[in-house]
């Protein structure tokens, strides 16, 4: 079960809950904008359009940022224009006492694929994650 999170969409500073995950089918993107892979995987997105077919399938897409760096975040944000919504964990998250590590793959980028807010699938692997969303 994925623990409450107070994130702050791009481009706004408020911080708000996510909590639209009981509500329908999503591919949750676990990344930060230091992170080599999670760079690559969402220039592949973009350049084979991974983004469209999780849409026709039914699923959002949303991108959440576990950097430390907001500064570094909305620089990534502003180059890029990344098509799905895009949050990052809130300023006071506590990432000393971080509730997240129990649903981690251990590394990023980490997907998890929601369907009616339980978490049914995890991966670091983005073609394994195109295969169980496509096929």
């Amino acid at each position: 079960e994925l623990p409450e999170l107070g994130l702050t969409a791009y481009g706004t500073s408020t911080t708000e809950a996510f909590d639209r995950l009981n509500q329908s089918k999503y591919v949750i993107d676990w990344w930060f904008s230091g992170c080599l892979p999670c760079i690559e995987h969402h220039a592949t997105m973009l350049e084979q359009s991974i983004y469209d077919q999780f849409l026709a399938q039914g699923y959002e897409f949303v991108g959440i940022s576990v950097g430390f760096s907001s500064q570094a975040w909305y620089e990534y944000m502003d180059a890029k224009e990344l098509p799905w919504p895009n949050y990052r964990l809130s300023n006071d998250y506590d990432h000393d006492n971080d509730p997240l590590s129990s649903v981690f793959m251990g590394a990023l980028p980490t997907y998890f694929i929601v369907e009616n807010g339980t978490m049914v699938h995890a991966t670091n692997d983005l073609e394994e994650l195109v295969r169980y969303i496509t096929e």
